[in-house]
């Protein structure tokens, strides 16, 4: 009984740990030099969308805010945030911007859409 609940407790633990902190991955040029296509990116998940502690300059995965059936998420840098009727909007780009569908596109972004905070790449590219 003791091996079953030590593995279930190992289970849980490690499914805990993948919610919290999700690993993104890097798809295309949009954020070069910072991240390359194929890097794996630790996130820390936002929990509460409404009072997360948002900082200029960080990059953040967000549920993409137009319809797209191949793109589920974006990576950006949010240049600055605001907020509006009780609602937190962001600003996103790329760090390249010729190669970057941002929110010089698509405009600001509700907080409502933020996933993660990206931490550090896991694997260089080279």
């Amino acid at each position: 009984m003791t091996v079953v609940l030590a593995l279930f407790l190992l289970v849980f633990i490690v499914a805990i740990l993948v919610y919290l902190f999700p690993l993104a991955n890097v798809v295309g040029n949009s954020m070069l030099p910072t991240y390359h296509e194929g890097e794996f990116l630790l996130c820390r998940r936002v929990l509460n969308k409404h009072t997360h502690n948002y900082k200029d300059g960080e990059v953040y995965v967000f549920r993409a805010p137009y319809d797209d059936e191949e793109v589920r998420f974006i990576i950006k840098r949010a240049s600055f945030f605001i907020e509006q009727d009780g609602v937190k909007y962001a600003y996103l780009l790329g760090d390249n911007p010729s190669e970057s569908y941002d929110s010089r596109q698509y405009g600001l972004v509700s907080c409502n859409y933020a996933v993660a905070k990206v931490l550090r790449v896991i694997n260089r590219q080279v």
